[in-house]
């Protein structure tokens, strides 16, 4: 499916944090004890980008500028959560980081995009503050 609204780019955006804290929150009680605290921190941060991500959508939903961009098709950025819950997660929290990217990069109201480069940068010191706490 094609993203070619501000609308479905959010809509996505908001679908994709939805499942990233469900999975955080599921691979929590199985998790190896020292991997625990960092999905627990996945889940808070994946709530706090959510309600974000939202409130972008309901604020801006009578400035959104339907000018026709390029879309992104959905399908290239499919989660993958095989493997083990702590390497998955990783890999959730890069697709939803490139996601929001190229959302910031395609998004006309320069509130928005800022905000959701705020939240890819976000995913992205996560990502870097678990890769070092794991490499210890």
């Amino acid at each position: 499916m094609s993203l070619a609204t501000f609308s479905s780019i959010l809509e996505f955006a908001i679908q994709r944090e939805r499942e990233g804290a469900a999975y955080f929150a599921a691979s929590l009680p199985a998790a190896p004890p020292e991997h625990q605290d960092a999905l627990a921190r996945l889940k808070a941060e994946a709530d706090k980008s959510l309600k974000a991500l939202q409130t972008i959508l309901r604020e801006n939903v009578t400035e959104m500028v339907m000018e026709p961009f390029e879309p992104i098709d959905e399908a290239e950025h499919a989660f993958d959560s095989s493997g083990a819950a702590l390497e998955a997660s990783l890999r959730i929290l890069a697709g939803q980081r490139e996601f929001l990217r190229r959302g910031a990069g395609v998004v006309n109201l320069s509130e928005v995009k800022r905000a959701l480069e705020r939240i890819a940068d976000k995913k992205n010191q996560l990502i870097s503050e678990i890769q070092h706490a794991t490499n210890r």
